[in-house]
Formats: C-alpha cells, sequence, structure tokens
C-alpha cells in the first residue's frame, strides 16, 4: 500500500521527508526549505496571503528615546522594507505600510495613509529634528554627552531564523545612518519576558492580526498591562477614540470611515514600525490537485477549499 501523508509540518525535516517522497505536501517552511523542497520534481507553490504583520515595536514607555515621532519616522525611512522583504523572505510576503495588508481590498485605503519611503538622507533629517546630534562617533541622544547605544531584540536564529535574519537586516540598515546597533538575541521564554515585563529599546516582533481590521489588541492602551498584546506600551487617548470608533461601527460604511481614519493616524504616527506581511506557503506533490489560493487569517485557514482537494494515484 502507499503510507504517503498529505500531512504539513513546519520543520526541515519535512521538506528532507517531501522530496523522499514520504510527504505530499509540506508547509510553513524557511524560505530556503522552500526553495529545497521545490526542486522536486512536478513540486508545486501554492502562496496563501496571509495577515500576519513583522514588525519593530519600540519602548514608548514614559522616559524612553521613542516617545517623539520624529525618531520613530527617521527609524522607519532608514529602512529599506522592499530589499527586506526580497533578501530576507525571497519576495514571498509584501511591504507593510500599516499593520492592515495592501491585498485587504475591504479594508486598506492607501489615499488616506502616510506612506514612509527609504531615504537616508530623510531618515536622518528626521532624527536630527526630534534633537539627536550626529557627529563622528555616532548619534548622541538631546541632552545627553555620550554616543547613543541601541540594543534590537531578537529570537536567537534556533528559535525563530526569520525573525532573528529580519533582526539582522534592520540592524545593518540603521548602522548604515550612523547609528550604534547591538542585537540582543535570546532564548524564546527570555524574549516573550522582556516584551511583557517592557524591558527592552526595540524588539523585531510577529503578530498575527487577522483578517478583522481592528488593531485594539496591539494598539489600545487597555493592551499595555502584563499579558496584552499592546508591548509598545504605546497610551495615546486620540488613538484609543479611533480604535473604539471602529470597534463600534455598526453600519459598513461607518466601520469602514473609522478603519480609515485609524489607518490615517497609525500611518503619521507610526505607534508600531510595519516591516512586511509574510505569506503562508505551501508546497504540494503534482498528486495534489484541486487547491486555490485565498487570503488567510492564519496557517490553519490554508484548508478553506479542502473539500475540493484531490489526491491523484500514482499510477
Amino acid at each position: 500500500g502507499d503510507h504517503r501523508d498529505l500531512l504539513s509540518f513546519p520543520t526541515r525535516r519535512s521538506s528532507d521527508l517531501f522530496q523522499l517522497g514520504k510527504l505530499d505536501a509540506v508547509g510553513g517552511l524557511a524560505p530556503e526549505a522552500i526553495d529545497s523542497a521545490m526542486t522536486k520534481s512536478g513540486a508545486s507553490l501554492i502562496e496563501y496571503p496571509m495577515a500576519n504583520l513583522t514588525g519593530v515595536v519600540l519602548n514608548q514607555r514614559p522616559g524612553t528615546e521613542f516617545r517623539d515621532v520624529n525618531v520613530r519616522l527617521g527609524l522607519l525611512a532608514a529602512i529599506d522594507r522592499t530589499a527586506l522583504l526580497k533578501n530576507v523572505l525571497e519576495g514571498r510576503g509584501s511591504v507593510a505600510q500599516v499593520p492592515i495588508p495592501a491585498w485587504s481590498k475591504a479594508w486598506y485605503y492607501a489615499n488616506d495613509i502616510k506612506m514612509v519611503t527609504f531615504d537616508a538622507s530623510a531618515a536622518a533629517t528626521y532624527l536630527t529634528t526630534a534633537g539627536w546630534k550626529h557627529g563622528s562617533v555616532g548619534w548622541t541622544l538631546p541632552k545627553a554627552t555620550t554616543p547613543y547605544s541601541l540594543k534590537l531584540l531578537t529570537p536567537d536564529e534556533a528559535t525563530n531564523p526569520l525573525l532573528y535574519r529580519t533582526a539582522t537586516a534592520v540592524a545593518d540598515f540603521w548602522r548604515s545612518i550612523g547609528l550604534d546597533v547591538t542585537i540582543v538575541a535570546t532564548t524564546s521564554d527570555d524574549y516573550l519576558q522582556q516584551l511583557s515585563d517592557g524591558k527592552f529599546s526595540a524588539a523585531v516582533v510577529d503578530f498575527e492580526l487577522g483578517l478583522d481590521p481592528d488593531l485594539s489588541p496591539i494598539l489600545h492602551s487597555s493592551q499595555v498591562s502584563t499579558g496584552g498584546s499592546n508591548v509598545s506600551g504605546v497610551q495615546d487617548t486620540n488613538l484609543d477614540h479611533l480604535l473604539q470608533t471602529a470597534q463600534q461601527a455598526t453600519s459598513t460604511g461607518d466601520r469602514q470611515n473609522a478603519v480609515s481614519a485609524v489607518e490615517k493616524y497609525v500611518s503619521a504616527n507610526l505607534p508600531i514600525l510595519p516591516l512586511c506581511f509574510n505569506d503562508y506557503n505551501f508546497v504540494v506533490t503534482s498528486r495534489v490537485r484541486g487547491l486555490d489560493t485565498n487570503d488567510i487569517p492564519d496557517p490553519s485557514g490554508r484548508y478553506w477549499d479542502v473539500i475540493d482537494w484531490r489526491l491523484a494515484s500514482d499510477g
């Protein structure tokens, strides 16, 4: 009999099993493992746009150096997000302007969004406007006398290779404008604890947002406390009001207007530095038929059309 299974495991081992013909489908792989799986004869790639945001959170609690919006604008302008998407994710995703993906036709309003483009000169100007001073030894914060060193928190490479590589790329972009950046790579438990306790300066983070445009879980002031997802510590009453208005809107038109207002405010104030949205990639053999792509809220969403899937005979 044929004992191959139609399974998905997000490990390098599953890619090896796929190539050996022991699996008919693999998903959730790192880019290089996808490339490896695709070398199998007859393999095809199904790409599912997913609302999984990779971004940088900057600690904006009282007394921190990131509370001035010009600092946040400068740090984002220094990052070439198109290059990051290409080099870290091999282009399998999309650049993020706000925490709502551009492919969300119902909820993304490009005309209302302040686009921050990659511009190293503009990045330096933003930091200077915030009172930072650039010299031969790097940047100095307002009223400080010693050079500033920025620590960027990330899971270590063994824990989360994509976030670690993202942190490495972001650090390189920031160094290119003269910032002294140290990567703090740690275990999953320690990483999550530092985020929860607010004991970090900057961190790369993945947010599984889902397809609903409610950003309250990651931006509302009520979510700053331990256990909440507002890990940047943003407490902005204007933003809270906009988020609540969007939550409470009853008609489609009212909610569209309210979500548009949230996007406009978030793109101008950058409570989170948005980097990219990651696609979910599913590699299947020629035996697997009937799959079709669709926007999904999380990896399990790839089974949206599973009733149409077919596993053809080898004969």
